[in-house]
């Protein structure tokens, strides 16, 4: 199963008022993931991964990822079994006048099968996300 999250931030964010979002998953193996910078941001726009209070991509807790016009993947291998199924992606922006993009997707191995995902399934889950 494929997510991706599109996460816009605002020009003049400071790396000290860095931007979070929430991105909800389901259980399962994270096989890849993707961070995509759209023409634009010219290496103003910086970004991080964290799992709870633990920076996993890039897993130097000192650095982070910029980009313009290119997409880093990383393969992984990243075990998702322990509620929440969630991932924070911090953001902020250098850029005095323009907001910037990043979308960051995530390839996951489900532990269940897919085509026991029933619409009514998938429903009862995003209540479940909804509430944590």
């Amino acid at each position: 199963m494929n997510y991706a999250f599109n996460i816009t931030t605002p020009a003049q964010t400071p790396e000290t008022n860095k931007l979070k979002t929430v991105m909800k998953l389901f259980r399962g193996l994270i096989n890849k993931v993707e961070i995509q910078f759209p023409p634009g941001p010219a290496g103003l726009l910086h970004v991080h991964i964290n799992r709870a209070n633990h920076q996993v991509w890039p897993a130097n807790a000192e650095s982070h990822y910029i980009g313009d016009d290119q997409t880093i993947v990383i393969p992984a291998k990243y075990e998702l079994d322990q509620p929440p199924f969630q991932f924070e992606c911090f953001t902020w922006n250098e850029d005095d006048t323009f907001d910037h993009l990043v979308i960051i997707r995530f390839d996951i191995e489900l532990a269940i099968p897919e085509q026991l995902l029933t619409p009514e399934y998938l429903a009862a889950q995003a209540e479940l996300r909804a509430e944590l």
